[in-house]
C-alpha cells in the first residue's frame, strides 16, 4: 500500500492546519499520504530530501499557471486512489488560531467527487498547548529544532475529523469554509476570520504559556511524543 489507500479504492483530500515542519512526519505516522508543498522546502538541507522521498508534490509559487498545473497532478493522484494533504492556510502559524483557508487546491476533489477530511493539528507540552514546535516568521531551522528538542514532553495531536458532508453544487470556497469551521470547533477556536500574527516570532514564544483549549471528539485521533 502506498500513500494511505489500498489499490482500487477512491482517494481522498485532507485539509489540515499548519504549525511546524514536523507536521508532515506526524501526519505520515497517522495516515501515509502525499503532500503539496512550496518548492523551497525541497531545497532545505536534509529535511528537503526526506520530504521529497515521501512523494511530495512541489508547487512553484508565483509562477503563472502553477496552481492549474498542480490541480491536474492532484486530480490524477486522487483518481488513482491516493491520499493528498493540503495545508490550507498556506503557511505556518503559532497553533493558537487559524488563518483563512485557501481554496485553490480543493478543485481536484470536486472534479473526482472524493471524500474531503479536515485534519486538526495541535502540540502540547506536559498537557498544556504550546508553540514550542511552531516554525514562523524569520525563525531559522536550527532554532526551531532546538525548541523542539528542549521541550520536556512535547506531544503531537493529529485528529482526522469526519469527512465533510458536501452539499450538491458546493464551491471550493464553501468547502474551505466547512473544513476550517470543523477544525476550529475541534481545537476550541473561534471560526471567525480575525487578525493573526502570521510571522511573529515573539507571538509564538508568548503563546507557550497559554492554556490548552478544550477539544471535541474526533472520528480518529493519534498522538506522538516528539521528545523521545
Amino acid at each position: 500500500m502506498r500513500y494511505g489507500v489500498l489499490p482500487g479504492s477512491r482517494g481522498r483530500l485532507l485539509l489540515a492546519n499548519h504549525i511546524s515542519w514536523i507536521d508532515v512526519f506526524a501526519l505520515l505516522g497517522t495516515l501515509p499520504s502525499r503532500f503539496v508543498a512550496k518548492s523551497e522546502i525541497g531545497r532545505w538541507p536534509l529535511i528537503g530530501s526526506l520530504v521529497t522521498l515521501v512523494g511530495t508534490l512541489y508547487i512553484e509559487r508565483g509562477r503563472r499557471h502553477a496552481v492549474a498545473a498542480m490541480n491536474h497532478r492532484v486530480r490524477d493522484r486522487i483518481a488513482a486512489g491516493e491520499t493528498i494533504v493540503v495545508f490550507a492556510e498556506g503557511t505556518t502559524t503559532d497553533g493558537f488560531s487559524l488563518l483563512p483557508f485557501h481554496s485553490n487546491l480543493i478543485a481536484p476533489a470536486l472534479d473526482v467527487d472524493c471524500a474531503i477530511w479536515p485534519v486538526a493539528m495541535r502540540y502540547t507540552d506536559r498537557g498544556v498547548q504550546t508553540a514550542a514546535a511552531c516554525f514562523v516568521g524569520d525563525m531559522g531551522l536550527i532554532t526551531s529544532l532546538w525548541n523542539i528538542l528542549v521541550a520536556r514532553d512535547l506531544v503531537i495531536e493529529v485528529a482526522c475529523l469526519a469527512a465533510l458532508s458536501v452539499p450538491p453544487d458546493s464551491t471550493r470556497h464553501h468547502i474551505a469554509h466547512l473544513a476550517r469551521s470543523a477544525i476550529a470547533a475541534h481545537l476550541g477556536f473561534s471560526a471567525d476570520v480575525a487578525d493573526h500574527p502570521r510571522s511573529s516570532k515573539s507571538a509564538a514564544v508568548s503563546a507557550r504559556e497559554r492554556p490548552i483549549a478544550d477539544t471535541a471528539p474526533a472520528e480518529s485521533s493519534e498522538t506522538a511524543n516528539a521528545s523521545r
